[in-house]
């Protein structure tokens, strides 16, 4: 199980890139959304608010209950961290059954094409460069 600390740095590090990369134009056409990346094992996950044409109106942790959403994703810690990794592949983990989601697909396609090419790691991964 990934730690507390390492699933809200890879929740920080996202909502930066999804900032930077919609300046480049992405999102647009899309109608707002909400999505929530639900960590099962911590009890704990990430809101996403999207605006009109993909545009991020506001993100946040959220504990307890997953709230309403336009798509809820449920996952372990293990799976959000080596997504943001590169070591595990979302849609590999949801077409074999291994990951679910709650509401509408398309938005965690739309989610997804938020993101990075590159790995990030974590300050508790052992790849972690300070």
């Amino acid at each position: 199980m990934a730690t507390i600390e390492d699933s809200d740095a890879c929740f920080h590090f996202g909502v930066e890139r999804i900032k930077k990369i919609h300046e480049e134009g992405l999102g647009a056409g899309w109608e707002p959304f909400t999505v929530v990346m639900w960590l099962e094992d911590l009890k704990r996950g990430y809101w996403y608010k999207f605006k009109k044409d993909g545009i991020l109106e506001d993100a946040k942790i959220v504990t307890g209950e997953p709230p309403e959403a336009t798509a809820v994703v449920y996952m372990s810690s293990d799976d959000w961290v080596g997504h943001h990794t590169k070591e595990v592949d979302l849609a590999e983990k949801y077409f074999s059954g291994a990951m679910k989601v709650k509401g509408d697909v398309v938005v965690l396609q739309q989610y997804q094409t938020y993101d990075s090419y590159e790995p990030y790691y974590p300050p508790g991964h052992p790849k972690h460069k300070k």
